[in-house]
Formats: structure tokens, C-alpha cells, sequence
């Protein structure tokens, strides 16, 4: 056990010696050793985008780094193994103007200088330098703003310093463009607005005014400010016009700030930082980190540690909503290294097929490149992927620790149960899930059933043995495209449109006779918040199967609906007792 973590920090090599499992990047981030103040800790649940940072890693198969905006409230050190972190620290230095007033110079008497008494050859030498000074970072900063095939990103080899002309980086371009479009305000969500948007314009150049308003869906500002704020993101849209920029309200700058040169998002990256994320294993407070990297060697971990509480983990965003379990882990497995679970994904007019490991925002960028509309399978896992949290959470949860926060949670005494948006979608299309179950042997055995065959095995096999749902790990999701006379529709009912956890979801699945009248061949209605797992109107949906769907018969459905909910809610009122009351 080496029982030490190393990654670059803005560019510099940080090692850090007997890391405890449960210690968080903003933790260390914030702590009085690194004192790194732009990252902020608002919620401490990724709710909130206010500790963003950008996470690198070298991309051998495509040899360039990949960077991701992540909350570092969430990320814990132990997982950044050989990894690049940046705050907005290293994204580009501001220049630091000279004094405006260079009259409070030293005399020879214990009384003050008279101001414009001064005549000193070496004062009126340094007032030139100075004016000279302002005058050529004006013009450079007019010169840089006057092209625009400047690239958005810049990587370099070496930590950045913090001189004073033209040597230093320059500004953050979109810290710049918040500043200059009134969008700091009070400044506390500031810095996280700008780690987000730094990397969507690096990963998403061509970006529209539509598509840079919904990145930032993980991104709250308590001063309301954001007409102000997203003004500044949008002038960086590929569609923005000159009848945006005349509507723009134009700020206007103060000295300090027209000193200021715009250059590219900076993300120290050296060359030593080439290479593949590095296993990590470590122990402290009595708690142990591992890193496995193939499905032997996790095989082999948790075997050996059947005794210990166990948490697997991979985005570790499942943090902000379980922080109660954590204290009673002994052993966090990371399972990010091994490359069964995150082979890439592939979409055909049959289906997709993902691995587990999959993070959210590399699922919906499949539908990106293939889309699709809103009625069909695809659209509505599209739907339900993009309703689930927000962006920056999005770049690191998984769909496999998706899944298996609902699978955790059915029985009484797990807290409270996680309704999934997108695994509710997932039952109602009936996507194959593959998985493996830990055997008394300590081999795992390969399953592949449907996800509402799954939820049925877990709700069944939990009654007499607990330790069940410990024992799998999804491989891989298939998920059928699904027939041309079916409509799927998916719906969710929030506080808020986004980054908020369902009241209640749902995905209506209808196949539909091969005629011009709707007549419905078989219907699947699934609803998440109703039990602790995805559930069937089997009632409805019989009664529905073979009519037509037409708004005289709705009345009479929603009925039968009506009484089949309220005999489920009532069939889980005890266990329900564990879930806070919100009101409804």
C-alpha cells in the first residue's frame, strides 16, 4: 500500500501522505496548507456549482487532454491519482495595474511631502515608465480583441506566475466577460459560473445562446442575477449578433479593468501529466481506499472484505444526497480504472448499447450526435438524463451509481429511497441490463435481464438476504430503440425544472395498433416517488390495453389510476415514514 495521492494542482506536482478516504478536493483546496480561496463551499452537495473546479486527464486513445468541470465539494482526493485540478487560480493571471497616484513617495523629514512639492528626477522617470506602461497593455489588449481566430483554450507546460506586463497569461476571457457585462455582483458565485463556462467553451466551441443558458443548470446566483450573468456567457454563443451586442447593457469599465488582457482559458497541464489516471490505495481514521483495475481484482477486494461496510464508488456524487453513510464506510472501492465499465458507447437504429461507468454527460452527447424526438425511447431517456441534477454533476455520476442508489434503498431502515428519472425510463422501455453478482466462491456470475426484472430480483432477494444489492455491479445497458408505432413519453414533477429531485416521475410507453385511430395494443405506465423503486400501474394499463385512446375515456382511466396509486401509496406508508416531509 502506498498510501499516498499525487496529482498536479494548477500546473504544480502536490503530493499528499496518508490521505484519509472521506477528505474532499475542497477541503484540501480551502485548508490553511493550500489556502486556494477562488472555489467556494456553499451546500456541500453539489447543488449549487459554487466549488467548481476543472478536472483533467490525458486521453491516450485520442492523445489530448479532456478536461470536466466537477464539483469539488463532491470529488474526493483519493480519487485524483495522477490527475490535473484546476481552480480559476490557474486559469489566467489578472495584471496587477501600478499605483495610480505615484506621489506617496518616502521623504527625508518627519513631516509629509507636499503633493506636487516632489521633483525628483527618479520619481518623474517612473511616472513616464508608468504611463508608457498603461499605454502599451491598452493597446496590446485592443490588438488581442480585434481578431477573433484566437483559440478558446491554452495548455501549458508549467505553473503560471504572476508578473506584471505582457509576460503573465492574461485574464480568464470569460471571467473578463462576466466582469464587463455587470455579472459579478457580489462575487460568491462567481468563480463557479466561470470553472463552468471556461470548460463548456473549451469542450463546446460552437455552442449556441440556447445550449450555453442550459450548461449552467448546475449553477445557482442568490443576488438573482442572472440576465447580467448569462448576458456575458452568451457573447461567446456562435449565434450571437450584432443586434445582441447593441442590446447588451455595456458596463462601464473602470481603469483597473480596461488594464486587464483577455487571453485564452489557461489550463496548466505538463507533460509529466501524460498518462493514465494512477491507482490509489490508502488508509486512515480507519477507513480504506482502494483501487481495482479489472473486474478480477474487484472480485478479489470484495471477497476479502465481505466483513467491512463497503462503498463503491466512481463519481462519488451520490455524497450529496447519502452524506449519513459515509461516516460507517470502512472500505471505498473506486472502480474508474477498470475498462469493462467504460467502454465507449455505440448507437444504432436498433438501440444503444453503454457501459455502467458511462457518466451522464457522455450519455446525453450520444443523442447530441443522434437526435431524436421527444416521443420516441431515445428522446425520453434524452429527457430524463438532462433533468437529472445538473451539468457539472452530470460530468461525473454515472449511470451505473445511478442505478444502484435506487437498488440500495428499498428497505426499510436504507433511508430515503432515490427517484431516478432516468431508471424509471429504463424500466418502461424494458433496456437489458448485464450485471455480476459476487458468488460465496468469490467469482462474480454474469446476468442480463430487463431493469424491471431487476427491480422485481432485488425486491424479492433483500427480504432474506440484505447483503445482496453489495454484491452486484452493473456491467453494461442495451437499450431498444423500440417500435415505430410506439409513443414514450417522459414527465417529471419537481420544485424546480432542474437540478432537483423528482416528487414524482413517470414514463408512459404506448404501442399503438397498426391503424389511423389510436387504438392501444399494450400500455406501460411507470412512476418513481410512488414506491421506493419504479412502479407499475399494472391495473391501468390492463384497462387500457385494446381501447382507444381518446379524451371520453380519460375520465374513467384516471380513476382506476387514482385508486391504484393510493393503494400503493398505502401499502408503503410505514416504510415512506423515513422520508422528510415536504409538503405534498
Amino acid at each position: 500500500m502506498n498510501n499516498e495521492v499525487s496529482f498536479y494542482l494548477n500546473g504544480k506536482a502536490v503530493s499528499i501522505e496518508s490521505p484519509p478516504p472521506d477528505l474532499l478536493l475542497i477541503d484540501y483546496l480551502r485548508s490553511p496548507e493550500v489556502a486556494l480561496i477562488g472555489p467556494k463551499k456553499p451546500c456541500g452537495q453539489g447543488g449549487c456549482g459554487g466549488c467548481t473546479v476543472i478536472l483533467s486527464r490525458w486521453d491516450a486513445v485520442k492523445n489530448k487532454a479532456e478536461h470536466r468541470a466537477i464539483n469539488s465539494c463532491l470529488r474526493p482526493v483519493c480519487a485524483l491519482g495522477g490527475l490535473v485540478v484546476t481552480t480559476v487560480e490557474g486559469t489566467g493571471a489578472v495584471r496587477k495595474p501600478d499605483p495610480q497616484f505615484l506621489q506617496h513617495t518616502h521623504t527625508g523629514s518627519r513631516s509629509a511631502a507636499p503633493i506636487g512639492g516632489h521633483h525628483s528626477p527618479v520619481f518623474t522617470e517612473a511616472k513616464q515608465a508608468a504611463a508608457g506602461k498603461r499605454r502599451s497593455v491598452h493597446e496590446e489588449i485592443m490588438a488581442k480583441l480585434a481578431k477573433s481566430d484566437i483559440e478558446l483554450v491554452e495548455l501549458h507546460k508549467e505553473a503560471g506566475v504572476y508578473p506584471s506586463e505582457h509576460s503573465h497569461y492574461g485574464m480568464n476571457p470569460v471571467a473578463y466577460q462576466l466582469a464587463l457585462n455587470n455579472g459579478s455582483q457580489c462575487g460568491y458565485c462567481s468563480v463557479g459560473f466561470v470553472m463552468n463556462m471556461s470548460e463548456f467553451i473549451i469542450n463546446h466551441p460552437e455552442a449556441t445562446k440556447k445550449e450555453i443558458e442550459d450548461a449552467f443548470d448546475g449553477n445557482l446566483c442568490r443576488c438573482t442575477g442572472y440576465r447580467a450573468i448569462l448576458t456575458g456567457m452568451k457573447t461567446f454563443a456562435s449565434n450571437w449578433s450584432e443586434a445582441d451586442e447593441k442590446d447588451r447593457m455595456k458596463c462601464l469599465e473602470d481603469y483597473v479593468c480596461a488594464a486587464q488582457l483577455p487571453s485564452n482559458v489557461v489550463i496548466p497541464f505538463p507533460d509529466s501529466a501524460r498518462h493514465s489516471a494512477e491507482p490509489i490505495s490508502a488508509q486512515a481514521g480507519g477507513q480504506q481506499w482502494r483501487t481495482p483495475t479489472s473486474l478480477e481484482q474487484l472480485a478479489e477486494i470484495l471477497h476479502k472484505h465481505r466483513d467491512h461496510k463497503i462503498r463503491i464508488v466512481h463519481g462519488n456524487t451520490s455524497y450529496g444526497v447519502y452524506k449519513g453513510e459515509y461516516p460507517d464506510t470502512t472500505l471505498f472501492v473506486d472502480i474508474r480504472l477498470i475498462p469493462a465499465l467504460h467502454e465507449a458507447g455505440q448507437i444504432t437504429d436498433e438501440g444503444i448499447v453503454v457501459a455502467a461507468g458511462t457518466t451522464y454527460s457522455d450519455f446525453i452527447d450520444l443523442f447530441l450526435a443522434n437526435p431524436n424526438p421527444k416521443s420516441t425511447a431515445f428522446g425520453a431517456l434524452d429527457f430524463m438524463a438532462r433533468r437529472t441534477a445538473g451539468r457539472i454533476v452530470r460530468n461525473a455520476a454515472s449511470l451505473g451509481g445511478n442505478t444502484m442508489l435506487v437498488l440500495k434503498h428499498f428497505p426499510i431502515g436504507t433511508g430515503e429511497p432515490f427517484p431516478s428519472d432516468l431508471f424509471t425510463a429504463l424500466v418502461a422501455i424494458e433496456a437489458k441490463l448485464t450485471f455480476l453478482v459476487l458468488e460465496d466462491n468469490g467469482d462474480f456470475k454474469k446476468h442480463t435481464i430487463t431493469a424491471g426484472e431487476l427491480v422485481t430480483k432485488v425486491a424479492v432477494t433483500v427480504k432474506t438476504d440484505p447483503t445482496f444489492v453489495d454484491r452486484i455491479v452493473l456491467v453494461s445497458y442495451a437499450m431498444p430503440a423500440g417500435d415505430e408505432n410506439d409513443a414514450v413519453l417522459a414527465q417529471k414533477v419537481a420544485l424546480r425544472e432542474v437540478n432537483a429531485h423528482s416528487i414524482v416521475n413517470a414514463t408512459t410507453r404506448f404501442t399503438f395498433a397498426e391503424t389511423k385511430v389510436c387504438k392501444i395494443d399494450s400500455a406501460m405506465l411507470v412512476f418513481g416517488g410512488i414506491a421506493p423503486y419504479p412502479w407499475r400501474a399494472s391495473k391501468t394499463e390492463k384497462a387500457m390495453a385494446g381501447r382507444e385512446l381518446t379524451l371520453a375515456s380519460a375520465g374513467a382511466l384516471s380513476k382506476i389510476l387514482a385508486k391504484e396509486v393510493a393503494e400503493e401509496l398505502k401499502s408503503w406508508a410505514k416504510r415512506m415514514k423515513e422520508v422528510p416531509y415536504e409538503g405534498f
